[in-house]
């Protein structure tokens, strides 16, 4: 049984995000295996971020964004992002098939590099080192960074924590006129019927005749698939007036939303990573950058004190802030909509992107929860915290 310095388990945006950061690192020249399941060789999902070009893997967007876009039935506002407090910054599409091909490719250079297509039964942390067992097979490492959730490994006490999924139909078309404006994503539109939750649709145009348009919710349970589809039929129909356009790609998925506190360190040699190592943000979902911005801590870490487990750390109020948040969503989500276009109308979207992303300093965060309304969050905090009653 060969022994290498690292092994990730799963190969997707934590993964191999994270081998790629240690490639272009000291520990270029360490072993490492990668092992996955599937072979990674088309477009499963689509990941959107904001920050300057130098953010990691914004060079391989598939495209970017110097607008967005918030809109209601009666208020609508356009914000362009890169100002003097966000320099230089951009909404950016990175498809999941470009990551994988980028990343396959930079690790392709690096022979200490190893992949290996199998499932993951097994992580054991042992007195030396860590065990990964896979397609039948043993393999030893001094360090297992581990992103795969296993059968029966998360089970959330609907009593203690939240537990939410933001889940989305999302279709690519190509329209045979001009229908988009290619330099504005539209990141919230509220004028689908909302029912108890909060439901929008996200645009991403390509071109003036090419956008991905995705119908998300956010709630407790999914929904059958003719309802995400006749709601994307009469978003396209009576929102963006479209009669006639195709269909090109298609992604449907679902998102865990929870204030779980997810288990970070599994062991003396093993450090979970990626969704298992709760780098989805509760209230909205987005990992990607999360998840790059935690590769390159624990490589830092690694480099400065020979093991990974100083990484970063975002401050403990934003954990204390989605779970609000997401007490409102599950009981009064039909609350969600005036909520967030309050908090679009009354910040500079510089606050509001630092906000989202953890980085915000206090007096921020401060100055942006005074633009809300205190009484749904009042009453969240009475029921969580004086309640107790999730």
């Amino acid at each position: 049984m060969k022994t290498y310095d690292v092994i990730i388990a799963g190969g997707g945006g934590a993964g191999l995000g994270l081998a790629c950061a240690l490639v272009q690192s000291s520990w270029k020249e360490r072993d490492i295996l990668i092992i996955d399941k599937d072979a990674k060789n088309q477009n499963d999902r689509t990941w959107c971020f904001w920050g300057p070009p130098q953010t990691p893997f914004a060079g391989i967007a598939r495209h970017s964004w110097q607008k967005i876009a918030v809109r209601s039935e009666n208020w609508q506002r356009v914000f362009p992002i890169g100002g003097a407090d966000t320099p230089g910054w951009r909404y950016w599409m990175v498809r999941g098939i470009d990551f994988y091909d980028h990343a396959r490719q930079l690790l392709a250079g690096c022979p200490n590099v190893t992949f290996v297509q199998a499932g993951v039964d097994a992580v054991i942390d042992t007195p030396d080192g860590a065990r990964v067992t896979a397609g039948g097979q043993d393999y030893a490492a001094g360090w297992v960074f581990d992103s795969i959730i296993r059968p029966g490994e998360l089970e959330i006490d609907p009593l203690r924590y939240h537990a939410l999924k933001q889940h989305f139909l999302g279709w690519e078309i190509e329209t045979p006129a001009p229908a988009f404006d290619p330099s504005t994503a539209v990141m919230f539109d509220f004028t689908t019927p909302q029912g108890d939750d909060l439901r929008f649709f996200y645009v991403l145009p390509f071109s003036e005749t090419r956008a991905l348009v995705e119908y998300t919710i956010f709630s407790p349970v999914l929904l059958a698939n003719s309802e995400y589809e006749a709601a994307q039929r009469a978003f396209l129909r009576e929102r963006l007036g479209l009669s006639e356009y195709a269909v090109t790609f298609e992604e449907q998925a679902w998102i865990p939303m929870t204030d779980y506190p997810f288990r970070r360190i599994a062991g003396a040699h093993v450090l979970n990573i990626g969704t298992k190592g709760g780098l989805v943000k509760p209230s909205t979902g987005y990992a990607f950058k999360r998840m790059q911005r935690d590769a390159q801590g624990i490589v830092a870490s690694l480099e400065r004190y020979g093991h990974p487990f100083a990484f970063h750390r975002t401050p403990r109020r934003y954990w204390f802030y989605d779970r609000l948040l997401l007490q409102i969503l599950k009981r009064q989500g039909r609350l969600m909509k005036p909520i967030f276009t309050q908090l679009f109308a009354r910040n500079p979207i510089g606050r509001i992107l630092c906000f989202l992303d953890e980085s915000a300093s206090l007096p921020q965060d401060l100055a942006l929860i005074a633009s809300l309304p205190p009484l749904p969050f009042l009453r969240a905090l009475a029921r969580v915290y004086g309640l107790r009653r999730i």
